[in-house]
């Protein structure tokens, strides 16, 4: 049999959202690059299809080198996860539906047609075809993008969307954009309040004019979830009381002493104090990195506190995460929804994106003994709680 390499990956600006794929198809000396997209998908979908189409444009069985920076692509055909949801009907074993039997039912197919050998690769990284399929996935993404109104400064900005009768949310962008992530506002009677800071003085400014255009006024309180760059770099640029952990703003003050040139961020990428794809977005958000400017939040927060709005109140608890070490969630139990911030995704610093075992079920133990229904994410939109701990309990069981 003929062998083939393919290197694929999917992009979704706001997951769901406008999406694309990419692939390149290698044989011999050819090479052949395959794009497309969707109007409204997931990452997920994307991540497939790309595989997909990729290995039906194979005209015969073959052995096929398959690369992909997708965890759920690679682990689930690889540690048998896909098969045995198909096996009990598409239910994972927490009796929860598995998403997207559509496209593994055709993938599996494949698999058994041609004799798949997989790899996975660190996205965002050094690996020139999948940045090249990277950079086919976005554009195709972008192509799906709604017109949106303009800022004062010329920039767009989507739509606040009502999550509830006292919160509301900006859609953020994933690692494929600009990394901006979701911004919720939460209104009380006397006060209102924004959680997280955005990446940039940009993303306020098209928070604010979002906030204008729904007849909202502006947070009289920001809290920040933790000191990442896309939650925090705005922060010069918000108005009112804003506040945040010990720890947060003692990492704050660190980066604060950080340059903004092109040696500076390379030897962060180096030294590993910075990553890839955060040095990615970061390029794509500031025309000049030198633009910059990290401060530190005006209150620090030294244990759990509640803050009372007018009718809502903000339960603050500071907690360690598996994403990162000074994580910090709000409790809204008027409205039952919790803000986690990224605190249920993984870390991206230490372990590439995977999770602490032992962090992740310190986590799931706090999110159990917590009342509410619906999850507030850092680059997601809100989902129930049913959803969000059977997805971190499956990333304990390997399912």
């Amino acid at each position: 049999m003929k062998t083939v390499t393919i290197y694929t990956d999917g992009a979704c600006s706001g997951n769901p959202g406008p999406g694309g794929w990419g692939a390149i198809l290698q044989y011999g000396k050819l090479q052949k690059e395959f794009s497309g997209g969707e109007a409204h998908t997931t990452n997920n979908r994307m991540e497939l299809t790309g595989v997909i189409t990729a290995l039906e444009a194979l005209n015969e069985p073959c052995v096929v080198e398959l690369y992909s920076d997708s965890k759920y692509v690679i682990d689930a055909l690889e540690k048998g996860w896909a098969k045995g949801w198909k096996a009990r009907g598409w239910v994972k074993a927490d009796k929860k539906p598995a998403l997207n039997p559509d496209l593994w039912e055709r993938l599996l197919a494949l698999c058994e047609y041609h004799t798949v050998h997989l790899h996975w690769v660190k996205g965002h990284a050094d690996n020139e075809f999948n940045n090249r399929c990277d950079e086919l996935a976005v554009m195709e993404s972008q192509k799906f993008k709604k017109e949106t109104e303009p800022t004062a400064d010329g920039r767009d900005f989507p739509a606040l969307v009502r999550v509830s009768d006292r919160i509301w949310y900006l859609p953020g962008e994933d690692f494929t954009g600009r990394d901006r992530p979701f911004l919720y506002y939460v209104k009380g009677e006397k006060k209102s309040l924004a959680v997280d800071a955005g990446n940039s003085p940009a993303h306020v400014r098209a928070f604010y004019a979002a906030l204008e255009a729904a007849g909202l006024p502006r947070p009289h309180i920001t809290l920040l979830t933790h000191w990442h760059w896309d939650h925090t770099f705005g922060l010069t640029a918000v108005e009112g009381v804003t506040m945040t952990s010990a720890a947060t703003n003692e990492k704050l003050g660190q980066v604060a002493q950080w340059k903004w040139n092109d040696a500076a961020m390379k030897k962060r990428l180096n030294t590993g104090e910075d990553i890839q794809a955060c040095d990615d977005c970061i390029r794509r958000e500031y025309a000049d990195p030198g633009d910059i400017r990290v401060t530190t939040a005006a209150v620090s927060l030294h244990g759990d506190v509640e803050i009372d709005l007018g009718g809502v109140t903000c339960r603050v608890m500071l907690r360690d995460s598996p994403h990162s070490r000074d994580g910090l969630f709000i409790h809204i139990p008027e409205e039952k929804a919790l803000a986690v911030g990224d605190g249920e995704s993984g870390d991206y610093y230490e372990l590439g994106g995977a999770y602490d075992q032992n962090r992740l079920t310190e986590l799931l133990a706090f999110l159990e003994g917590l009342e509410y229904d619906v999850a507030l994410g850092g680059h997601q939109a809100p989902w129930s709680k049913a959803d969000q701990l059977a997805e971190l309990r499956g990333f304990l069981t390997g399912e």
